[in-house]
């Protein structure tokens, strides 16, 4: 229902004032995740309407790239200008001011439209969705934010500005919004995403996320909405990969052009069979088929996710022996390098046998720090209790050290149940020990070496890690050929492999580390790929993984769809020195991330573990649409913590960009 006439300047003028000066403020004006649940694909053209600061036009602009364009809308003069800030140096985004109910763009000018708590304030909701159909062009697909009304709001809040300038008093029932959509002849409507409902103003309203397309001719095929188009960097090629049926495809440039043209009534090319295609999963009638897809992938899932071992991370001490340039626990409180006490290891095994015992497979030991292997005889004695009580319970024990006292515990190691010895060298001896050097100022690349040594002579699995950033990175071929000199590149993956991991910031940065050197995840592995052509001797040495392009290139399957990438408090949880209990090595230590004691006494806060417990992409309300969800699983609960001051929020992965990588890197198709 639109307000009296009368009142349309008042309101317009209450919204543009309290808009106005949120320009420049860092609030969030979302009630959605829109432009997440559109989820554009490279190459396409996106409208933003209610566009505001402009951070969605950003991010739809990153996605779609140069071939794409993202253009927000907005009729307010002071967000406009943040806009136009904020895009500043961005070829394909601009901003347009004009009044959603007549929008000053052409008719069939987009392939996505998204708002995000915008249209609410409108008085006339079915002018905007009639701009919506024009300006999509046929097969087109729109996701909307916005709010709406339990009942029909009381004529004092329908002509109450301040109300509309609020986000509810322009709010209708939702039934109401929806017949707006429809009226305006968009198709395939779907609500993915309904909160609670909740008080604004007295009155009740609550946030949806609506899906749905302009009707494209022809054919109903299109690309289904879970499909992920990956670009190949250097060729003129496109990998298809379909996560929820595990099928993949290399694609020329053109043919994936036409399958993204479906949905608007283009057609097949002849190298492209549409029986192949349905068969595959990449392209579908209708919704129904992808919801499908959905739920036979989450049953997958659930099966395979029984078969993995719950891990028990342990710190016995966050005291280290060693001054590393970038150490992740710098922050933390000092009162924690102490020792783990016998009676505390002994209260761990406890705990175990009262929440772990009946697990099937068994869990597994983590020996974490801090550093576990220090040269003490208290840390000898803590060690062996670790081992002895693992063996008592038939779990394996793997060992995170810094391998500076390695050789020292040889003996004890070699008496087993030890899984794997995770051991760090960051580069070859001078920069290794630059950047890893013993507390005491020594170099530790010569000791550590000794240990592995130990290790491969003993048997015993070795996972060698490097922590890799701009200033070490470049070095990596040097440590990969004296790895190959060594031996160790000639053992199998049961008894050697490596692992590098980026070097990151999660809590905070240590003093001495260089923000500047640390690489985002598609800077990263763009440098390897390069230097992997360049030295091949680093594809003996690593294997990364892309996502799952790895395991394609090795066995020729993609492995089971992700819905949860983050395994605290379900597959993972970690024990402090101090006798608490956290979910996971990311959050061990961290006051605000206690989840309960083992030691002196047991307990459990049952409401914050039964929060990490429910987290996975079908919890999180910006996961829901996005085809990338069950690739990177909702990515790691501690850093979308950190980010959004929930575990219930996406750590968004570069899917896409990570495949097209690991194309080249393997050579998919050459």
């Amino acid at each position: 229902m639109s307000p009296d006439p009368k009142l349309a300047e008042p309101i317009a003028r209450a919204t543009a004032d309290r808009y106005g000066a949120l320009s420049t403020s860092k609030e969030s004006l979302s009630c959605g995740r829109a432009l997440d649940v559109a989820a554009p694909r490279e190459g396409e053209d996106v409208v933003d309407l209610g566009c505001g600061r402009g951070g969605d036009v950003a991010r739809a602009a990153e996605r779609t790239g140069p071939r794409g364009s993202a253009t927000g809308v907005d009729g307010n003069e002071r967000m406009l200008a943040a806009a136009t800030e904020l895009l500043a140096g961005r070829s394909n985004a601009r901003v347009v001011k004009s009044d959603l109910s007549a929008v000053d763009l052409p008719s069939g000018c987009a392939d996505v439209v998204v708002s995000n708590c915008a249209i609410n304030h409108a008085p006339d909701k079915a002018a905007v969705y009639r701009e919506v159909h024009r300006l999509l062009r046929p097969g087109g697909r729109f996701a909307v934010s916005d709010v709406v009304s339990e009942e029909p709001l009381p004529e004092s809040v329908r002509k109450d500005p301040a109300a509309w300038a609020a986000c509810y008093g322009g709010s209708i029932p939702e039934t109401d919004y929806l017949a707006a959509i429809a009226d305006a002849g968009l198709r395939d409507l779907e609500v993915v995403r309904r909160t609670e409902p909740y008080d604004k103003g007295g009155v009740l309203v609550h946030s949806i996320t609506v899906t749905g397309r302009r009707p494209g001719p022809g054919a109903s095929m299109r690309l289904s909405r879970h499909a992920i188009l990956a670009p190949v960097p250097g060729r003129d090629q496109v990998l298809l990969v379909q996560p929820l049926t595990g099928q993949a495809a290399l694609l020329e440039a053109a043919s994936a052009h036409a399958l993204e043209g479906l949905a608007a009534g283009g057609s097949l090319p002849d190298d492209l069979p549409a029986d192949t295609l349905r068969e595959a999963g990449f392209v579908v009638e209708s919704d129904d088929q992808d919801r499908a897809f959905v739920e036979a992938a989450r049953a997958e899932w659930q099966v395979e996710a029984a078969k993995t071992p719950t891990q028990l991370v342990v710190v016995p001490s966050f005291g280290c022996n060693l001054a590393c340039t970038y150490c992740y626990q710098e922050l933390f409180d000092p009162a924690t390098a102490g020792l783990i006490t016998p009676e505390a290891v002994d209260a761990f095994f406890a705990y175990v046998d009262r929440h772990h015992a009946g697990e099937s497979p068994r869990p597994y030991v983590t020996l974490f720090g801090g550093e576990p292997l220090r040269d003490t005889p208290a840390h000898h004695d803590r060690i062996r209790r670790f081992l002895d009580g693992s063996r008592a319970r038939g779990m394996e024990v793997a060992v995170v050290t810094n391998g500076h006292d390695l050789p020292a515990f040889l003996p004890l190691l070699s008496s087993g149940p030890v899984k794997e010895v995770q051991v760090t060298l960051d580069g070859p001896a001078a920069l290794h020990d630059r950047r890893r050097p013993h507390a005491g100022g020594a170099g530790t690349f010569d000791r550590i070496v000794t240990g592995i040594d130990g290790l491969v002579a003993a048997g015993i699995p070795v996972n060698l890690r490097v922590v890799a950033d701009r200033e070490n990175l470049p070095a990596l071929p040097e440590l990969a050929t004296f790895a190959a000199s060594k031996g160790w590149l000639d053992l199998p993956s049961s008894r050697f492999k490596t692992q590098i991991g980026r070097n990151y910031e999660l809590f905070g940065c240590a003093s001495r580390q260089d923000k500047g050197a640390l690489f985002d995840r598609v800077e990263l592995w763009a440098q390897f790929v390069e230097m992997a052509e360049v030295h091949p001797v680093l594809r003996r040495f690593h294997q990364p993984r892309f996502h799952g392009i790895g395991h394609l290139a090795d066995t020729g399957e993609l492995p089971a769809p992700n819905f949860d990438a983050c395994p605290a408090a379900k597959k993972e949880w970690a024990f402090g020195p101090d006798g608490g209990v956290f979910g996971c090595t990311a959050t061990v230590g961290h006051p605000e991330h206690r989840l309960g004691s083992f030691f002196p006494t047991s307990s459990r806060d049952e409401a914050a573990i039964a929060r990490w417990q429910g987290r996975s992409t079908l919890s999180i309300p910006a996961c829901d649409g996005c085809a990338l969800a069950t690739v990177c699983g909702g990515g790691c609960g501690a850093i979308a913590w950190r980010e959004h001051g929930t575990p219930i929020a996406p750590d968004c992965r570069p899917v896409p960009a990570l495949y097209g990588l690991g194309a080249r890197h393997y050579g998919l198709g050459a």
